[in-house]
């Protein structure tokens, strides 16, 4: 067979089935009915037996909006700023202990008294997750009952 003659073949074999009916169409990937803030169709996959990403979904709003306010909460907290101060005094500490204008001794008791203050604050956000933990599971209880009430209804 000449090379001519393969190259009918191979290109026979590419074309067969190409828009004669004969070979399946591929699936279409299914995509989030939600637009963007530009208006163009959402690029995301839907989630599982759903029309919308999680980022669309209507019965989500809240949870983002809390997931929202919770993160702005963890970026800008009293106690992310009040460590970072104390990171920074410890840091100045260090340098002052190595440069001389310290004794180790003071440093040592410095160090103890930032450890304090680092469990203090470590202990304040312990019990303000718990609480809000709390409200959360008692907003979801209030829910459970209520929808529990009115399927009894």
């Amino acid at each position: 067979m000449s090379k001519a003659e393969r190259g009918q073949l191979n290109q026979g074999a590419k074309n067969a089935g190409v828009g004669d009916g004969t070979s399946p169409t591929p699936p279409r990937e299914v995509l989030c009915t939600g637009t963007t803030k530009y208006g163009r169709p959402c690029p995301n996959a839907p989630q599982a037996g759903e029309p919308y990403c999680w980022h669309h979904d209507p019965e989500l709003a809240e949870r983002r909006s809390r997931n929202a306010r919770a993160g702005g909460r963890a970026v800008h907290s009293p106690a992310t700023l009040e460590i970072g101060e104390l990171k920074d005094e410890l840091k100045a500490l260090a340098r002052d202990v190595k440069e001389g204008k310290v004794t180790p001794a003071m440093g040592t008791v410095l160090n103890q008294i930032c450890n304090t203050i680092i469990r203090a604050v470590e202990q304040e956000r312990k019990v303000r997750e718990t609480e809000e933990f709390e409200e959360r599971l008692a907003a979801l209880e209030g829910r459970r009952d209520g929808s529990s009430a009115r399927a009894a209804a």
